[in-house]
């Protein structure tokens, strides 16, 4: 239904680079994803490809349809001026963070976002990026995530899927 199109160009778009992903790692499925968590969203880490993507994401009509939140970014979203951020990196920083709100997702700004309620239970697939927090979910929660990507924590937060490998994988989460 998403891969050929019937939810909408942006989401069949989202499926395509999931798919990818998923034959990269010879994923033979996907498999339901219960909240994401997007890395980081600092225009240090994103450049101008990724403020592109996200958007063109955006633009496209692009709805997350699992809880997801955001990570840290590139300063204070409050006390910028204090810090001496210029007025055009925190104008390019809400501009990214306007688009991700719009299109659904929580704005918590954090690398702890199971502090603020992103909490997936035992045994649930996820998509989160941040590599400690996704060490947390796995070891302590024993929730089921790869450190992913923005781009495929993205679309797995327009999808709702994740590929189902790696640490997604009971075999493979031996300590």
């Amino acid at each position: 239904m998403m891969l050929n199109g019937d939810k909408g160009a942006i989401v069949h778009q989202m499926m395509e680079l999931l798919v990818a992903l998923g034959e990269a790692f010879d994923a033979d499925r996907m498999v339901a994803a219960a909240s994401a968590h997007l890395p980081s969203t600092a225009l240090t880490s994103l450049k101008s490809g990724g403020k592109k993507f996200i958007e063109e994401v955006g633009a496209s009509g692009g709805k997350v349809v699992i809880p997801t939140t955001i990570n840290t970014c590139c300063t204070d979203l409050e006390r910028w001026r204090e810090l001496g951020t210029p007025k055009s990196k925190i104008d390019d920083q809400n501009s990214v963070h306007s688009v991700l709100c719009r299109m659904g997702l929580i704005p918590t700004i954090t690398c702890t976002p199971y502090l603020t309620g992103n909490l997936p239970r035992p045994g649930e697939h996820a998509a989160w990026g941040e590599a400690a927090a996704v060490v947390f979910i796995n070891s302590i929660l024993g929730a089921r995530s790869n450190p992913e990507g923005a781009p495929s924590v993205l679309a797995s937060a327009i999808t709702g899927r994740t590929p189902l490998y790696g640490l997604h994988m009971r075999e493979n989460r031996i300590g």
